[in-house]
């Protein structure tokens, strides 16, 4: 214990890198420090998450272990690399001809010998009297994602209402359309009968259920990888856009993530002399947004289409039927914040003026999916037009309308819409 107490009173507070940051000090954050090493050792000894292998990385010592932030875990890694961090600042320094002081390094460990070393006389950057050392962009982790709360907010809980919604137990409620749900805050108050909820107990829940804990990291450096991977994709085509991931509130099937680049820039780009550039305010933003069913529901049917600009290319594309599917399961489950998204039911129109016939299978896939009917219904056409029927029949189809309203030149198209009118239509739909 008091070997790995020295060797833990190295990973003091590492100002070379700021990324720390203390409202009084600057970027010099709060490192590890002889006091807080003597606590995280003996902690680290009687963490139950190390001893049944939850903890197998530092990172993961931040989601169970108390008086460790991300600044003092950031700290704790940039000293043990920082070996690298010198060679890696070395080689940017020589390429862009920035000059440097040869000085005794600070500590870095030293994997063949186990020890802490020291290099004399080594090439090192200094900015304003001080050491700096340069950091690749690919080995800055989004640490507001990998938490003991987010863990919490997005696995635990998320995971805890499909219990409770398997069980059907007395945390289950019903919406006016008949789906089932489970609120976090249910969850919460229920758990708050018995537990403390702070990081032993996360520590507690991920020693009980280890592959939601693994799932966790897992999606974590997924997503990270995946947003490096996408955004060097988009600066070999020319364009400087980041891309982010749209962190939800809710359990959700869909995931979001944003490409964002400045307007100015992107459209010089394209149009190296366009005037309008000159009317754009250097601080407009390009947003585009993305969404991805993450666990499509069974039974969809495909098409390949062939397209020749801008290059020639082909994509798989869901069939008009499995498209029609969607539309009216959003049509059944969709409420979109306070009020039915009305687009869903112009577009359900659209795919009856044309003839389009469901994919029967998928869309019992889907509502099953979203609880809004068990596995065993039996789902036939005749059972179909009931639930739309009974869904038209308790509409408001003036506020359903006013969503669509800002969207068509001719608004006088949509004076027909109305309980009678819908429930004639769907007398006309068919399955595949």
């Amino acid at each position: 214990m008091r070997e790995a107490i020295q060797i833990c009173g190295f990973l003091n507070e590492n100002s070379d890198v700021c990324l720390g940051f203390s409202k009084t000090r600057g970027t010099k954050g709060s490192g590890i420090g002889d006091k807080i090493a003597y606590k995280f050792c003996y902690a680290l000894k009687s963490c139950d998450a190390l001893q049944k292998d939850i903890i197998t990385s530092i990172e993961d010592v931040k989601i169970f272990m108390e008086d460790l932030d991300v600044d003092r875990i950031s700290d704790m890694v940039s000293n043990i690399i920082r070996l690298p961090l010198l060679q890696y600042t070395k080689t940017q320094c020589e390429n862009y001809n920035i000059p440097m002081q040869k000085l005794q390094t600070k500590p870095f460990w030293d994997g063949e010998t186990n020890q802490w070393e020291r290099y004399n006389d080594y090439p090192q950057l200094i900015v304003n009297g001080e050491r700096k050392l340069l950091v690749p962009k690919k080995l800055v982790s989004d640490s507001n994602n990998f938490t003991w709360f987010n863990f919490l907010q997005h696995y635990i809980y998320n995971s805890l209402i499909d219990k409770n919604l398997k069980e059907e137990s007395s945390l289950v409620m019903r919406r006016k359309d008949g789906a089932k749900y489970v609120t976090k805050k249910s969850i919460k108050e229920d758990l708050e009968k018995n537990f403390v909820i702070d990081k032993k107990f996360c520590e507690k829940f991920a020693i009980e259920n280890p592959e939601l804990y693994r799932l966790f990291k897992e999606e974590i450096i997924n997503k990270y990888n995946v947003s490096i991977e996408d955004e060097n994709e988009t600066k070999s085509l020319g364009l400087n856009f980041s891309v982010s991931e749209k962190e939800k509130t809710v359990n959700s099937n869909i995931k979001s993530a944003f490409l964002k680049g400045n307007t100015k820039e992107h459209i010089l780009t394209f149009y190296e002399n366009s005037e309008s550039a000159n009317f754009i305010n250097k601080d407009k933003v390009i947003k585009i947004k993305f969404k991805v069913v993450v666990n499509p529901p069974s039974y969809a049917t495909y098409e390949t289409k062939f397209r020749l600009l801008p290059s020639p290319y082909q994509a798989r594309l869901y069939d008009l039927s499995s498209l029609f599917a969607g539309k009216i399961h959003a049509c059944l489950c969709r409420n979109w914040k306070s009020k039915v998204k009305g687009r869903d039911f112009y577009d359900y129109v659209f795919f009856l003026s044309i003839g389009t016939k469901v994919n029967l299978q998928n869309l019992k896939a889907k509502l099953v999916q979203s609880n809004f009917i068990q596995e065993d219904y039996d789902l036939t056409i005749k059972n179909l037009k009931a639930l739309l029927n009974e869904r038209f029949a308790n509409m408001d189809f003036e506020k359903v309308k006013e969503d669509v309203l800002p969207f068509i030149k001719n608004k006088s198209k949509l004076d027909i819409w109305s309980k009678e009118f819908f429930i004639e239509i769907t007398k006309r739909i068919a399955s595949i």
